[in-house]
């Protein structure tokens, strides 16, 4: 009955009122916005870390650093789409698209696969501090996709020296432990959502 309890609960908290998601995209899209214009910006200024751990190696990832600016523009669609879920679905696919240029410059550099377990990890706090205004479904997919999709890239041959039995060890309990934390964040923000509107009723 426990658990029957608790299915019925987290179905109610993944059904999550229009009003209730409005009012947390409105709260958190300027600054969701800000940290992904900033982490662009990043993307793009890391070759310096290319650099440092294979200079020859990063002759080859300029270019591919330069591709992050491209996610400066994304960070401004939090201000002109006012559209949740497309807003959702545009910032999942430019995740998906940064993890893509990561697997491909770290290709380019020795011993890169090894460096790029531990910044997997980093995808994975994208939905808790940058998606923070999504719902609950959204950040959930999200996370799902953000774990997965770095193994499928090995798969198909874009990662040839990808270690998968040290990044089932390190991700994927990351990924589930982000899961357990979006589930309580969302029941936070709903039990405030609804004490604020009782106290207003």
């Amino acid at each position: 009955m426990q658990i029957i309890s608790k299915s019925l609960e987290f179905l109610k908290l993944m059904n999550e009122p229009v009003d209730l998601l409005d009012e947390k995209m409105n709260r958190y899209r300027v600054i969701s916005g800000i940290m992904f214009f900033l982490l662009a910006l990043q993307g793009t200024f890391s070759w310096l870390w290319d650099y440092y751990i294979d200079p020859i190696g990063a002759q080859n990832t300029i270019g591919l650093r330069l591709y992050f600016l491209f996610f400066t523009l994304v960070a401004f669609s939090f201000k002109y789409i006012k559209n949740r879920k497309i807003l959702e679905l545009i910032c999942l696919i430019s995740g998906l698209l940064a993890q893509f240029l990561f697997v491909v410059i770290m290709s380019h550099l020795e011993n890169g696969m090894i460096y790029i377990l531990s910044l997997f990890i980093f995808f994975l706090l994208f939905p808790l501090f940058l998606f923070q205004g999504f719902s609950l479904t959204a950040n959930i997919i999200c996370t799902l996709c953000f774990a997965a999709f770095p193994q499928i890239l090995a798969l198909m041959g874009f990662a040839p020296e990808f270690q998968h039995p040290q990044y089932i060890i390190l991700i994927w309990p990351a990924a589930f432990a982000m899961l357990i934390t979006h589930y309580f964040s969302a029941q936070n923000y709903r039990l405030r959502y609804e004490s604020e509107l009782a106290l207003k009723a």
